[in-house]
């Protein structure tokens, strides 16, 4: 068995413990010359027969392998040892082949790269917000050939971080090579000689100083050459310990709102006029999706009233001076509802541009001119609100709402409007304009929904579970038999919280509740697993979920509680007393009614806590069991013209 090990950067303490555990435990030991520290052959036993590869060819170091192989009957134990990282330089693919042509087994342990250990040395970080967030690793091209289209030039163009091995000696070229790329003569650089050696030296320099600080220190080999914007001061701090940002093991506290920015003294005086209409509209609109989120309170200091950590704030700030426009979207564009340019629309245009990332995700973006005429919806008109209130701060300046979007101003059904309104869930918002095409063209629109849809409409579920509807091209929407969608004209919109192979616009209902039973001092990970297989087996939507329900015998099971934290859902635990009066027909276990007292504990929560009936029966995913019940809601209709 032949162990590829990284040997670190240098000092011997960089080694990883399983490549200092191989090496211990090694027979026979090859080693790259002068470039591993002499202090970590010292890990290897006295038994262990050294090897210096240094001077040895491929053919010479594969000898000695399968010689050792042979003569072991194959149960010696090989480490073939590279300084760094075996992956990066370190030619052992080439070697692999060999072995494999020879059917000697083989593994990879890891190092830490020099290339780590400059960032170290210069108490940097390579991934800085709003600086850098690539890091290119190359070497200029010498004896050894580089790709055309890996030329250093080419790369250079780039501009992102860039780390050069193996290039000293050319380091003339490597100059002229990020000059010519597009890197300045001023942009910052950094030679790291002997990282983590004893003889390390680390100097700052700028790219068009390379040649000269090589040559007044000495430097003509083993060294690195380093560029990038993330060696200067400024910088950006990031999101990932902002307790505003959201992680996956962490919720932030989003702050909503509607952020307003203005770039001269009349565009001021109209945003706050915006603010305050804003404010008394929302006192008398808590209902409105637009306006529901927003939590400003009027009686605040004016100092509150213009800060945006307030959540649900509606604030105002001047644009220019210390305040640049890239910086006030990009602060904002993530966490508020509503972006308000009080400006030219061409402004907001290539400000928000570079934030643009889904019409399912993106914030409302609005331009008004300082006079207040036009008020002009530019992003996320229906799903982010934009168009509602645009009409809302026309309202509030006398201007007009320029609304653009094809089914508004042809008078139209807008499913996505449609959709945010009753709360449900756009699964491929790739398919609105599928759906809305048709509608422009006259077209009918089918909908199959797990709920009844509009009041007045039949209760009785059908056989198959799905209420059918058509939507006429004159926004009418009728009941409708499995006869009508055999030969569908249309587009289909399918509501249900289980996904389907058919072709349509999928949305989910947020109907579901969640029964749980798992296995004691079960831990988060295991319960989240077993969860996504759950998910992956039965096709269920995770945006249907609304709550999860156990017994109470859980209710200190910190795995469980941790799960629905993380996955943002309410729980709640019954007595085994009220599951047990539950009427039904429930799947039943014996060791589970021993244990808990109940014979199903995820059904018959599920159904307790959703007050409905049961939709997915019990489903063993490892050890936690999950069911799902469905509350029987009704879905308003409103033609959204």
């Amino acid at each position: 068995m032949v162990h590829f090990v990284g040997a670190g950067p240098g000092a011997a303490d960089l080694i990883t413990l399983r490549g200092a555990g191989l090496l211990e435990e090694a027979d026979l030991v090859i080693y790259a010359g002068s470039l591993v520290d002499p202090a970590i052959l010292g890990l290897c036993s006295k038994k262990a027969a050294l090897y210096d590869s240094a001077e040895l060819s491929l053919s010479e170091v594969t000898a000695i392998i399968r010689e050792a192989e042979e003569k072991s009957g194959g149960s010696v134990s090989i480490v073939r040892l590279h300084s760094g990282d075996p992956s990066l330089y370190g030619a052992i693919r080439e070697q692999i082949d060999e072995l494999k042509r020879l059917g000697i087994t083989f593994d990879i342990t890891p190092g830490v790269s020099s290339f780590n250990a400059a960032a170290a040395a210069l108490e940097s970080e390579y991934t800085v917000a709003g600086l850098s967030q690539s890091v290119i690793i190359t070497r200029m091209e010498g004896r050894t050939a580089v790709p055309q289209k890996e030329s250093l030039k080419k790369l250079a163009s780039h501009g992102s971080t860039m780390v050069i091995f193996l290039s000293m000696g050319l380091v003339r070229q490597v100059q002229e090579a990020l000059i010519e790329g597009g890197y300045g003569e001023d942009a910052p650089a950094a030679i790291v000689y002997k990282v983590t050696r004893k003889e390390e030296r680390v100097i700052r320099c700028r790219v068009g100083e390379l040649v000269k600080t090589a040559s007044d220190n000495g430097i003509r080999n083993t060294a690195l050459m380093i560029t990038g914007d993330f060696l200067g001061d400024k910088y950006e701090k990031s999101r990932l310990y902002d307790g505003d940002f959201t992680t996956g093991f962490r919720k932030g506290k989003k702050k909503g709102g509607i952020s307003i920015i203005a770039f001269t003294d009349k565009g001021e005086a109209e945003a706050e006029l915006i603010r305050e209409g804003l404010l008394r509209e929302r006192e008398g609109s808590r209902s409105d999706p637009v306006m529901r989120n927003l939590q400003a309170d009027s009686a605040r200091s004016a100092e509150e009233r213009n800060s945006t950590e307030a959540e649900g704030s509606i604030s105002v700030v001047r644009g220019g001076g210390d305040l640049s426009v890239d910086k006030w979207v990009r602060d904002n564009f993530y966490d508020a509802e509503a972006l308000v340019f009080v400006a030219a629309a061409g402004i907001a245009v290539r400000a928000a541009a570079p934030y643009i990332r889904s019409k399912a995700c993106d914030p409302a973006v609005i331009a008004v001119d300082e006079r207040g005429e036009n008020v002009i919806p530019l992003l996320s008109g229906h799903l982010g609100g934009a168009n509602a209130l645009a009409e809302k701060i026309a309202g509030i300046t006398g201007g007009r709402a320029v609304i653009t979007t094809a089914t508004d101003i042809n008078g139209c059904f807008a499913v996505d409007e449609w959709a945010k309104r009753q709360g449900l869930g756009i699964i491929n918002p790739e398919m609105i304009k599928t759906v809305s095409s048709a509608v422009l063209k006259g077209e009918r629109i089918f909908f199959e929904s797990i709920c009844p849809i509009g009041e007045g409409m039949e209760d009785e579920r059908p056989a198959d579970g799905l209420f059918r509807y058509v939507l006429s091209a004159e926004g009418e929407l009728c009941t409708a038999g499995e006869e009508a969608f055999k030969g569908m004209d249309g587009p289909l919109v399918r509501i249900g919280v289980i996904d389907t192979e058919k072709p349509c616009l999928k949305l989910c209902p947020k109907i579901g509740y969640l029964g749980i039973g798992c296995k004691k001092g079960i831990k988060k990970e295991q319960i989240e697993e077993a969860f996504l297989q759950f998910i992956r087996e039965t096709g269920l939507f995770p945006a249907a979920v609304r709550e999860a329900s156990s017994i109470d015998l859980k209710s200190d099971e910190e795995g469980l509680i941790d799960f629905c934290r993380d996955r943002g859902l309410p729980v709640r635990f019954y007595t085994a007393e009220k599951l047990n009066a539950l009427e039904g027909e429930f799947s039943s276990s014996g060791f589970v009614k021993e244990t808990t007292g109940v014979d199903c504990v995820c059904e018959r929560s599920a159904v307790l806590s959703a007050n409905g009936a049961l939709y997915i029966r019990k489903h063993v995913c490892g050890k936690v069991t999950f069911a799902l019940a469905l509350s029987g809601e009704r879905i308003l209709w409103e033609n959204c013209l």
